[in-house]
């Protein structure tokens, strides 16, 4: 959720820390709403904050802290290579 935030307005951003607190248990046979937002912003990273209420109410029931990173947006077709390259399956 909290890299879907950034995502939706075109940042294309990979996690670099994220905090979660359990503050109550989640129910799943009730409809939950997920709230993320940017808080802040230094170089390439971008801080995003997080919860996660009971739908129809405020009760919140977990939050979260994260450290994003902006990336290129070849970022995961890299990455892919490099992981064949360390299974030998690229020569």
């Amino acid at each position: 959720m909290v890299g879907h935030a950034l995502l939706l307005r075109g940042e294309f951003v990979v996690t670099g820390t994220l905090k979660v607190k359990f503050v109550k248990p989640a129910p799943v046979e009730r409809p939950l709403i997920g709230r993320a937002r940017e808080v802040g912003r230094g170089g390439r990273r971008v801080y995003v904050e997080a919860d996660i209420v009971l739908a129809g109410t405020d009760f919140l029931v977990a939050s979260a802290e994260a450290t994003m990173v902006r990336r290129p947006a070849d970022h995961f077709a890299r990455h892919e290579e490099w992981l064949k390259s360390v299974n030998g399956e690229a020569r």
